[in-house]
């Protein structure tokens, strides 16, 4: 007697980030269940590569920001089914600033874009998070 499995797939995968910058690469790797599987992932708007029909894992990476939806559909005699999951893409940060110094006091300008923090390393072992910060120096060129 041979048995054949005739149940229908279930399509599950993981995607190592969900949220992420332009350029960065990511990896979709399939843990669907299901005998005798066919694979067809869409990896979503902007993304290279775009799609595959092999199990993976896929790295990938988007080329533009946006809100993406990465699709996994699986098929096999029983049937299809398919899984979809967003994926937040941003701009890389860009970081500008000018400063003003009076003495040894420096006031720092923020214009940098597309970052949601800001780390000021001074150079002397203090730091600070503020978005416009203002360093006293303990002399002039120190």
């Amino acid at each position: 007697i041979n048995m054949v499995d005739n149940s229908p797939p279930t399509a599950i995968f993981t995607i190592s980030e969900t949220e992420a910058c332009v350029n960065d690469i990511l990896t979709a790797t399939d843990g669907s269940t299901g005998s005798s599987l066919t694979y067809a992932w869409s990896f979503g708007s902007g993304s290279l590569p775009a799609s595959s029909t092999s199990q993976g894992p896929h790295n990938f990476y988007f080329t533009f920001p946006g809100t993406k939806s990465v699709t996994l559909q699986v098929s096999n005699q029983a049937g299809t089914d398919f899984e979809t999951k967003t994926v937040q893409i941003s701009d890389v940060p860009a970081s500008f600033f000018t400063f003003n110094q009076t003495d040894n006091v420096i006031t720092f300008n923020n214009s940098s874009s597309g970052a949601n923090s800001t780390y000021w390393d001074f150079g002397d072992g203090t730091n600070s998070t503020q978005l416009n910060p203002v360093k006293t120096y303990t002399a002039i060129g120190t």
